[in-house]
């Protein structure tokens, strides 16, 4: 996927608006197969892995991981937790309560 250009950014607004749209378009999809189907096709699975991944540390870092578990489970470093576990800090009620939806997902999925 190609990155953002640093030559030629967006404007502030046209950033908001597009992500505005982005944040819509996802939460239009009605379930797990038209998101799975979307997500599919609209990344890559690198992309996905990494997001995948991503949820994964941060659900490790609330059920109270330690750190050498979730280095070696995930393969991340111990500065990738560490900022990890910073931003969790920092986190507002609706990212707990997607996290907390992961969580739960996973207890069902096992």
């Amino acid at each position: 996927m190609a990155r953002v250009s640093v030559k030629r950014p967006l404007s502030f607004d046209s950033e908001q608006r597009l992500l505005e749209k982005l944040f819509l378009a996802f939460s239009s999809l009605g379930n797990w197969q038209e998101a799975e189907a979307f997500f599919l096709e609209f990344f890559t699975r690198q992309e996905l892995t990494m997001l995948a991944k991503r949820l994964e540390l941060y659900k490790r870092i609330e059920g109270k991981g330690k750190y050498e578990e979730v280095i070696r489970a995930l393969n991340v470093t111990a500065q990738t937790v560490s900022s990890a576990r910073r931003k969790m800090a920092r986190a507002d009620v609706f990212f707990t309560r997607v996290l907390r939806k992961f969580i739960s997902l996973d207890r069902r999925l096992k």
